[in-house]
């Protein structure tokens, strides 16, 4: 079986890794990268060992995200979850940018294909809102 004509790859979300999906997977980030063709993660990136088959990770700095988490304990910035903070029923709420994540890693592949370097990993930040910012945090 040979892998069709690409560009690039991206790849998204890498979640629940189970013994057969590395397995596939690994099998998959090996012929892409002989075959030449690039491959991106986002929102969630690949084991350690694996990282090195792929070009670039766009998301969120999961370790600044627990740091965050620590002090305010509760994730996200879904709307609802923003509602609940302006009615004071919550401290805080720290979000990921998955639009950004998105947003960008079309530019870095475009990059990659266009034989650019490119930085990695490329965080997109979070978005840490307060009961004193959580009106403007989103926007920041």
């Amino acid at each position: 079986m040979s892998l069709p004509a690409a560009a690039a790859l991206l790849l998204a979300p890498v979640t629940g890794y189970s013994a057969n999906l590395v397995f596939a997977l690994g099998k998959i980030l090996k012929r892409a990268k002989a075959a030449g063709i690039p491959v991106i993660t986002w929102d969630s990136d690949l084991l350690e060992r694996d990282k090195a088959m792929r070009a670039a990770y766009v998301g969120t700095n999961n370790y600044e995200i627990g740091v965050n988490l620590a002090k305010l304990v509760i994730a996200d910035t879904l709307p609802f979850q923003m509602e609940i903070l302006a009615d004071g029923l919550s401290h805080g709420r720290v979000g990921q940018r998955p639009f950004e994540m998105g947003y960008r890693a079309m530019y870095v592949l475009k990059d990659i294909v266009d034989g650019k370097a490119v930085g990695d990993p490329i965080f997109t930040g979070l978005n840490v809102c307060t009961e004193s910012n959580h009106s403007t945090c989103l926007a920041e």
